[in-house]
């Protein structure tokens, strides 16, 4: 006996040596109808810093899951009367998988027929009476990191789904543009669907640009760029130019410096901004740029460049699983 007190203490010294500062955000709810069990998983467990909740039968414990919940982990006590722990289980994996809200029995039996029916209705493990201290910490403290790397998963899980649902959202809303202005013959009202499609996309872009291609000169001419919290209502007037350049140096412009994220679809970081040459209004002192080019009988026709002066990070989205 005193060979077992001393295995015991050191068992106990060795976990208490563990940091526990973090085990106040797991719950623990303790089902026992015995009261001295009961106290016993209640003081060894305090000792970890676990927040604790105990029920002394069934009906109780499925209770205090409803209205007090919710728990991280089930200490589940086999024999109980009226209602037995296998019950208690069984309901309780009607709302909660094992993944989410590990069950531990609690019993005074070892026989593998009662092993088997436990797992069979949800049990995550087995602890037999009398229970080691440092048995039951290990394996609370093991299961309660599984569950934490579970819920850590799904997290990331769901924010990678929305991060590929919001880039798939933009990039066919970018397809749409270019689509809609393939169609379109009126280059008044193509540019005014190019503005609104980009405002709408795009609200912390700082301005939208157009060069139109000129086909009597044989030149690209840059309209006046317009600010995005303008007016959309009208156009901006084809007699507002600015700058001219050449299909040739267009093309080479901005087809061959960008990143190629999508068909006709370019991104510009500031390090690409800054290697064009000459410096036109519709990337001056831009952090970043969108640009996309529009595509007639296989020959460009236009060019819409979305900038921002304010972040490099204003179309990142957009680079997303491309």
């Amino acid at each position: 006996n005193n060979n077992n007190n001393n295995n015991t203490a050191s068992q106990g010294t060795l976990i208490n040596e563990e940091n526990t500062s973090d085990n106040a955000r797991f719950k623990i709810l303790i089902v026992d109808d015995d009261a001295i069990n009961r106290k016993v998983l209640v003081n060894q467990l305090s000792l970890k810093n676990y927040s604790l909740e105990t029920a002394s039968n069934g009906a109780d414990a499925l209770e205090y899951i409803e209205k007090r919940g919710p728990f991280d982990l089930v200490l589940l006590d086999i024999m109980m009367p009226e209602m037995s722990g296998y019950e208690v289980c069984s309901r309780i994996r009607v709302y909660y998988s094992i993944q989410e809200l590990p069950i531990i029995f609690l019993t005074a039996k070892n026989l593998i027929t009662d092993l088997a029916d436990g797992f069979q209705l949800g049990a995550n493990d087995f602890l037999t009476k009398p229970i080691s201290i440092g048995e039951l910490t290990s394996r609370v403290r093991t299961h309660l990191e599984l569950l934490d790397i579970n819920r850590n998963l799904e997290g990331k899980v769901k924010q990678r789904t929305q991060e590929v649902t919001l880039a798939n959202r933009e990039l066919q809303t970018l397809d749409t543009i270019v689509s809609t202005i393939h169609q379109e013959l009126r280059f008044d009202r193509l540019l005014n669907v190019i503005l609104k499609e980009a405002m709408t996309l795009f609200p912390t872009a700082d301005r939208a640009s157009y060069w139109n291609y000129e086909s009597e000169q044989d030149l690209f001419k840059l309209l006046s760029p317009k600010s995005l919290s303008e007016s959309n209502e009208e156009a901006p007037s084809n007699s507002q130019r600015s700058e001219l350049l050449s299909p040739a140096a267009i093309q080479e412009r901005y087809t061959q410096n960008g990143k190629n994220i999508a068909p006709h679809i370019y991104y510009f970081t500031r390090n690409d901004i800054e290697l064009i040459a000459p410096t036109t209004l519709d990337i001056l002192e831009a952090k970043s740029a969108l640009v996309m080019t529009m595509i007639l009988d296989d020959k460009i026709v236009g060019i819409l460049v979305l900038a921002s002066n304010a972040s490099e990070d204003t179309f990142t989205t957009c680079l997303l699983y491309t």
